[in-house]
Formats: structure tokens, C-alpha cells, sequence
């Protein structure tokens, strides 16, 4: 009874005992996360062999909507965690919502911004010509207004791991689940009959089209890289030379993985970054090491590869004969020639059409993952395949304005403290800035956009002091 007394409320309790049980189970629930589509894929694999199949005939794009049930529940799960994270912080220290907005204030004020867009979001929804349909949203898009709430969920409870250990071990196991991925994706391209069954339709597990993995490939080649740099310049690493052996092998799998996969937009945002973080990190270090280039020599060799066509593909086309397309649509697009609209694969006209949509309801949008009336009468004709012009056809352009500024304030943050970030912290940052360049030509898919969030979360977590 003594030791319960020095304890007034909730709240103390937490500050004296429940910081680092906070964090463990932030970090189960993370994995869990990260380990979702290989779950989905061993399911998937039983479920295709006869004497385990409930479901006649198998579909598998049926079966995809079942697993976003799954990934709702372990969003679900980590928000109840910050409800209770935040109720014990700061409703029970007397302070309530005025507490939270103080700590946000105090603390990651660049979260007013998306805080703003979720309350903004009502607005859209409410003036959507499906508010029903805007409120769930599409059960593979993450744009609806339960799905902010999710992702904004998944930011908060990775942001909970503050044990530097803990956050290295996400990044590892999140190479490791997509390199079996990778694996499984090639084994598609491929036809290697054991792993084929893995994949639940033309795609890797639950992406049901094999180009929506390709962000995936963007995230898991760039935390390799980084991991390997940490491996270079990080001497309290342990087993460095067997993780950086690790990091290497894995590069050259996703390389392979990029080129074979053909979603430009991913690899263009790769090599961006590629060539952009080295300098980061001779920066930050100052020390240069020629180990440093081999990553951008790895990504080269297999480019080559793919351009001399010894690369072969089950549709026929790689990067090789992409790079060169992309070129040949850049002189189109500059000089507008005869038929420029179907330049990037019909995005540069899909764009045309977003931006003259979002012209006549620049305001309030169309509301979250709408794109067709309830009547059946599309408004566009496809998703905009660009996260940006899609926020803004979405949401408005205020709802932009407000994603756009939380990203910027945040970047104005950390580079303001380049020269005191953790290794780590040059890590998640690289991957997101890979995962925005890549957002310029993709779909904000609800089992993609969720390992963005991941990465913020670690980015802005606290780093546990060592006593």
C-alpha cells in the first residue's frame, strides 16, 4: 500500500514505470505490421492447394479486401495503445486535450499541420457526393478519412520506440520481409512453381499488381543502403562485417528486384537518393570512404544490364527500355508534341484532367477516394497517380496545403539538426524522401503508405538516453 500511495495518478505511473513497456509493445506492434503481407502470402499459399481451400472458386482479389480486415484490426490496435498513451500522459496529469496540443506545441509542432488536415478533412467528406464512400474510403486506397486516422495511429506508435536497439531491429526485419518479398515477386516474373503460389494475384501477396510493390522496393533499397553506411561509419555496430556482407547481398536483390519490376517512378526516386545521400553523409561524418560508392555501382551495373537487354522479363519490358521511353516522353511533353497526353504511360493527360477537376472545386474537393458519383458517372477517369494532385483533388487545396506543410516543417526541423541527427535518424530520413519522390507518379495504397508513416514515427521518436 506504501509503494501505491507516492503514485497520484495514472500519469505518475506512467513516468515511473510504463515508458519502456509503452515502447515494447509500440515495437511488437510494429513488426506485426511490417510482417502482414508474408502472413497474408503463407495464408494465401495454403488457401490455393485444394485440401485447404474454403473458398470455390478461389479469388484472390476477394481475398485481398479480407486481408485489409486483418491490417485494420493491428491499426486498430496500435490507436487504442495511443489512447491509452495519451490518457495516462497527459488527461489524467489534469491537463486533457489542452496537454496534448502543449506537448505537440513544445514538441513536434509540425504535427499542427496534419492535425488540422483531420479536422479539415470533415469539411470534404461532408460536401463529397458519397460521404459514406469518403468516410471508409476504397478498401486498397489510404486516402478516406478512417484511413488518415489510421496512419496517424501507426506515426504514433512507432514514435513510441525510443530504445536505439529496438528502432535498428525494425529496420533489419523490415529487410528481411522484403527481401522474401522480392523473392517472391521474381518468382511471379519468373513462373518458379512453390513460390508462385505465395503471390495472391498478378502481384506480391496482398499488392495485387506487381508495380504497386515497387514503393516497397523504393523503402527497402534505400534502408539498405543507409544500413550499410551505418554499418561503414558506425563503429559500436556489432557483427559489422557479417550485416554489411547482409546489406550488400540484399542490395543487389532489390537492385535485381527494381529493374525486373519496371516501375520507373520508384527507380527514379532511388537513384535520386542514391546519389544525393552519400554527400549527406560525408557531410555529417567527414569522413569519406570508397565503400560508400558501391551502392550507386551495384543499382548502375544492373541498369546496364537491363539496358543491353540481357535482363529478361515476363512482359517484355525492364528499365532498360523504360530509361529510354522516359526520354522520348520528356521531348514530347517539352515541346508538346502530337499526342504528349499518353507520355508516362497516359499520366501526363490524367494529370491535365486532375488539375482542370480540381479546378472546379478547389475548395473542398471531392471528397476522400472518390472518384465516380454515387450514379456510376466517373468524375476522373482513373486515380491520379500522383499522392499530391490526388490530396488536393481529394481534399482541396487547403487539405494540400496542410499535408504539404506538416512534410516541409518537418524537413525544416532536421535539417536545422543535420549536424546532431543520429545515424539513424539520417537513415528514416533518406527513406522518406525516396518515398516522396516515388509519390509523385504513384497511388497512395493503404498497404504501402502505412511503412511511410513507420518510418516518420522512428524519424521523430526520442532517442532513450543510456543511464
Amino acid at each position: 500500500m506504501n509503494k501505491l500511495k507516492k503514485y497520484n495518478n495514472l500519469g505518475d505511473i506512467y513516468e515511473t514505470i510504463g515508458e519502456e513497456r509503452f515502447g515494447y509493445v509500440a515495437y511488437i506492434l510494429t513488426i506485426l505490421m511490417i510482417c502482414a503481407p508474408l502472413v497474408a502470402g503463407v495464408i494465401n499459399m495454403f488457401m490455393l492447394r485444394d485440401s485447404y481451400s474454403f473458398i470455390t472458386p478461389y479469388d484472390a482479389y476477394n481475398y485481398n479486401y479480407k486481408c485489409m480486415t486483418l491490417w485494420n484490426v493491428i491499426f486498430s490496435l496500435m490507436l487504442m495503445w495511443i489512447g491509452v498513451y495519451i490518457l495516462g500522459k497527459f488527461k489524467y496529469n489534469g491537463k486533457g486535450m489542452i496537454g496534448v496540443l502543449q506537448a505537440i506545441r513544445t514538441g513536434q509542432r509540425w504535427l499542427l499541420w496534419w492535425l488540422a488536415l483531420l479536422i479539415w478533412t470533415v469539411i470534404p467528406v461532408a460536401c463529397s457526393v458519397d460521404p459514406i464512400g469518403a468516410i471508409f474510403g476504397v478498401a486498397q486506397l489510404a486516402s478516406g478519412y478512417i484511413s488518415h486516422i489510421y496512419m496517424l495511429g501507426v506515426m504514433g506508435c512507432v514514435y513510441l520506440i525510443s530504445d536505439e536497439r529496438l528502432k535498428a531491429n525494425v529496420a533489419w526485419i523490415f529487410m528481411i520481409v522484403t527481401d522474401v518479398l522480392s523473392l517472391v515477386m521474381l518468382s511471379f516474373e519468373y513462373d518458379i512453381p512453390f513460390f508462385r503460389m505465395f503471390s495472391a494475384a498478378p502481384g506480391v501477396s496482398v499488392y495485387t499488381n506487381s508495380n504497386h510493390y515497387g514503393y516497397i522496393i523504393t523503402m527497402a533499397s534505400l534502408t539498405i543502403v543507409s544500413m550499410y553506411y551505418i554499418c561503414i561509419y558506425d563503429e559500436t555496430v556489432e557483427r559489422c562485417k557479417e550485416k554489411k556482407i547482409f546489406c550488400i547481398v540484399s542490395l543487389m536483390l532489390q537492385s535485381f528486384a527494381i529493374v525486373v519490376n519496371d516501375t520507373l517512378g520508384s527507380y527514379l526516386a532511388i537513384v535520386l537518393v542514391i546519389v544525393i545521400i552519400p554527400f549527406v553523409w560525408l557531410y555529417r561524418t567527414k569522413r569519406f570512404s570508397i565503400e560508400i560508392l558501391l551502392p550507386i555501382f551495384i543499382l548502375a551495373f544492373f541498369t546496364y544490364l537491363s539496358y543491353k537487354g540481357y535482363i529478361y522479363t515476363k512482359l517484355g519490358s525492364s528499365i532498360g527500355s523504360s530509361l529510354v521511353e522516359f526520354v522520348r516522353d520528356l521531348f514530347m511533353v517539352s515541346h508538346k508534341s502530337e499526342g504528349f497526353e499518353h507520355a508516362g504511360t497516359d499520366r501526363i493527360g490524367l494529370w491535365i484532367e486532375t488539375i482542370r477537376k480540381i479546378k472546379q472545386r478547389p475548395i473542398v474537393g471531392y471528397g476522400p477516394d472518390i472518384i465516380c458519383e454515387r450514379n456510376g458517372n466517373y468524375i476522373l477517369w482513373n486515380t491520379p497517380h500522383n499522392e499530391f494532385l490526388e490530396c488536393a483533388f481529394f481534399l482541396g487545396i487547403p487539405g494540400l496545403i496542410m499535408y504539404l506543410g506538416g512534410l516541409v516543417h518537418l524537413c525544416v526541423i532536421k535539417i536545422k539538426q543535420i549536424k546532431n541527427l543520429s545515424f539513424f535518424a539520417l537513415l528514416t530520413a533518406g527513406v522518406i524522401i525516396g518515398y516522396l519522390a516515388s509519390s509523385f507518379f504513384g497511388v497512395r495504397k493503404f498497404n504501402t503508405v502505412c511503412y511511410f508513416f513507420m518510418f516518420i514515427g522512428l524519424l521523430i521518436s526520442k532517442t532513450k538516453k543510456e543511464e
